[in-house]
């Protein structure tokens, strides 16, 4: 997992037509552009299958690279995952680089390699977070959609790839 300038991410967001919400001072959430083949979902799970899902989702993707971008700053993740995730050593070398990004939205390049990191992150994240200002969205540069985790049990997802959407459909529809 590695920072990213935001700069160098606008270009793939536009040219996937995801924008910014700006919903509050604090919040600031991605969405997908409005068109025909659209779909969005909203789920409220139990704290514990929140990253469960996200796993399950990701893995049926197969998707190489993700970005990960908080709707708030970095700090209110960074502080809400502290204690939950300071034995794991792969975060400890995470957290340490992420304190120059604390004050920021930079998004955090993944690849596949990083998905047992992510999938713990997430699991702390829905036990010890709690509301929007602390959600963490997950998108692809090879597809359009957005997922969101909000803690403690909020689920949100917006596809606009009929192929992707059909391969997990039956992960949103519960």
């Amino acid at each position: 997992m590695e920072f990213v300038e935001s700069t160098e991410v606008e270009e793939v967001m536009q040219n996937l037509q995801i924008g910014a919400e700006v919903v509050n001072e604090h919040v600031c959430r991605l969405d997908l552009a409005e068109q025909a083949d659209l779909t969005r979902h909203e789920l409220k799970l139990e704290p514990e299958h929140l990253a469960l899902r996200l796993d399950e989702i990701l893995s049926r993707l197969s998707l190489d690279q993700l970005l990960l971008v908080p709707t708030g700053k970095w700090s209110d993740i960074l502080d809400a995952v502290a204690f939950g995730m300071a034995e794991v050593e792969a975060w400890q070398e995470f957290d340490h680089v992420a304190t120059v990004h604390r004050n920021g939205r930079d998004p955090v390049l993944c690849h596949s390699a990083d998905l047992p990191l992510l999938r713990r992150l997430i699991e702390v994240l829905a036990r010890d977070g709690e509301g929007d200002q602390q959600s963490l969205q997950v998108l692809t540069p090879s597809s359009r959609m957005v997922l969101e985790i909000s803690p403690p049990d909020r689920f949100r997802a917006a596809f606009a790839d009929p192929v992707r959407v059909d391969l997990v459909s039956d992960l949103l529809d519960s």
